[in-house]
């Protein structure tokens, strides 16, 4: 667990789910003076044990994944044709960029400055499912966000708009979409607060931050995981895939949610573990 929560969340899990969680004399000390307190692994294992005891880790999957949206998610496709394609980029050309995003992240001129050179524009996230199964072993991320559609000449998006010539600079074209991803897990890796991929281009997704502090990213061969985009005929992916999601914690208030991600993402982490 990365960021910590008041006593009153655990107090809350634990009566919902009918769970003890023993914390130690620092965290007892910390919760005395008001601090949030992070469970260490041993903790958290401990955790999904008496989960695993009294519901069973798929039940308690299925049953409380909904307990978790709205999520954020970023899907990183590897092959040789999209990296040929990222070779057109104006930066980081050996960084691939999301090929599709919740919420909606795109090039808009107005938002270019010195702290945003890249003029990124994300929308807030809205609402979001995702779907748990254990016949067959699958997640399921669904919601509005947005689909890679290659590179656009600046021009052809600023002069629409203005009657001005622009830039023939290339900017990443991103479309508003309905999505939904659906991951086969059998040969799935699973981690917890991934750490930033070195080839990743995290500047039209969520920031690598988020995922970190509260997600989770799978990792497997792309004929694993079909990708459905609005009017399109859903498609197996090619290459390697990284699968990137994040419970959207906004509100300072919203401690129980992020405690039920953080458990829910560590119980999923140990459950595909045990499966192989």
């Amino acid at each position: 667990m990365i960021i910590g929560q008041p006593k009153a969340a655990y107090e809350q899990f634990a009566q919902m789910f009918e769970l003890e969680i023993p914390f130690s004399s620092d965290q007892e000390d910390l919760f005395q003076g008001e601090k949030r307190v992070s469970l260490s692994p041993e903790q958290m294992d401990g955790l999904i044990d008496q989960i695993s005891s009294r519901y069973g880790t798929s039940a308690f999957l299925m049953q409380n994944a909904t307990r978790i949206p709205p999520v954020g998610m970023s899907l990183f496709v590897l092959n040789d044709d999209l990296w040929e394609m990222m070779e057109r980029k104006p930066w980081e050309e050996d960084k691939m960029l999301a090929m599709s995003t919740i919420p909606f992240c795109f090039w808009e001129q107005k938002e270019e400055s010195t702290s945003n050179p890249k003029a990124v524009k994300r929308w807030d996230l809205g609402s979001s499912e995702m779907v748990f199964r254990s016949k067959p072993l699958s997640l399921s991320i669904a919601g509005n966000g947005g689909d890679f559609c290659g590179f656009i000449e600046q021009r052809l998006i600023t002069s629409r708009r203005f009657g001005l010539p622009e830039s023939r600079k290339l900017i990443p074209n991103y479309k508003f979409k309905s999505l939904e991803l659906t991951a086969e897990l059998s040969k799935a890796d699973v981690q917890v607060h991934p750490l930033p991929i070195e080839n990743l281009d995290y500047d039209f997704s969520i920031s690598a931050k988020e995922f970190h502090n509260h997600g989770v990213q799978i990792t497997t061969p792309g004929k694993y995981v079909t990708l459905d985009v609005e009017k399109q005929k859903p498609a197996k992916l090619k290459g390697e895939v990284h699968v990137l999601i994040a419970a959207a914690v906004n509100d300072e208030n919203e401690h129980f949610r992020a405690l039920m991600a953080d458990v829910w993402f560590w119980t999923f982490q140990r459950f595909l573990g045990a499966t192989k």
